[in-house]
């Protein structure tokens, strides 16, 4: 949400859930810090998921998601970073070890 050249950070680290699934969307993003932190996975905003029309855009599913902000007023505008989610070399030999 920007206003007046400000911005509020809302949200932090939306994953899509896969359909039939339900989730505790603010675990998951706690969840994400905590994978990140450990070094088990990656997150870059200077590249995002491949598009290729005709095919859907990779992110429409963020705004159909119940949790995101719906905020309304003159001059709000609601935005998100486009960006990957990455397994590390790290998180691929902990998940060997693991199972």
């Amino acid at each position: 949400m920007e206003r007046a050249g400000a911005f509020y950070l809302l949200k932090r680290n939306y994953i899509e859930v896969p359909e039939g699934l339900t989730a505790d969307f603010e675990a998951l993003a706690v969840y994400v810090d905590n994978w990140v932190r450990l070094g088990l996975m990656d997150i870059t905003y200077d590249v995002e998921a491949p598009h290729q029309p005709p095919a859907p855009d990779p992110y429409v599913w963020v705004q159909q998601r119940p949790d995101y902000p719906k905020i309304t007023g003159e001059g709000v505008v609601i935005s998100f970073d486009k960006g990957l989610l990455r397994v590390t070399d790290f998180g691929r030999r902990f998940l060997r070890a693991t199972t």
